[in-house]
């Protein structure tokens, strides 16, 4: 946990069976971020955050793209998902992984909210197949960062 002070800003768009509306919304937003130059490329998630790094000019880091977003903040704060593996931190080709299944994750929530809305949404969020594919993730996690930090060698 790096402790850092952060705002969670959402978005409201119409109901989850409105998907005209949803789009709309967020297409105004988009282009309000990108005609106030607060985003080259706006997409949802985005990053905004004061720059302290001292080897840049920008006043403030401007990231969109979930990945990006992840890597960044890895390296930033030093989280064991900065792929360090001489210490007790997860490679990247890991985190690589692990992402690609998050959005394959956020795929099947996305895909479920447009086609069959909110109430199948909470179905499957509810389901015994979110809680093995998060249970999983998990095993991953501990079992790649023993395996780093013994050499190798699979521990326990």
């Amino acid at each position: 946990q790096a402790d850092v002070e952060w705002v969670d800003v959402r978005l409201q768009c119409g109901g989850s069976r409105d998907m005209q509306a949803n789009k709309r919304d967020w297409y105004q937003v988009k282009q309000e971020l990108r005609e106030e130059g607060v985003l080259e490329f706006p997409n949802l998630p985005y990053l905004l955050m004061r720059n302290d790094d001292s080897d840049t000019k920008e006043e403030t880091v401007r990231l969109t793209q979930s990945g990006a977003i992840l890597r960044f903040l890895s390296h930033k704060y030093h989280h064991p998902l900065s792929g360090n593996v001489d210490s007790n931190k997860i490679p990247f080709h890991v985190v690589d992984v692990m992402y690609e299944e998050a959005r394959d994750l956020d795929g099947t929530l996305v895909r479920l909210s447009y086609e069959d809305g909110a109430d199948a949404v909470r179905r499957w969020l509810s389901s015994d197949g979110l809680q093995t594919a998060l249970q999983r993730w998990g095993e991953i996690m501990i079992t790649t960062t023993t395996t780093t930090t013994t050499g190798g060698k699979k521990v326990g």
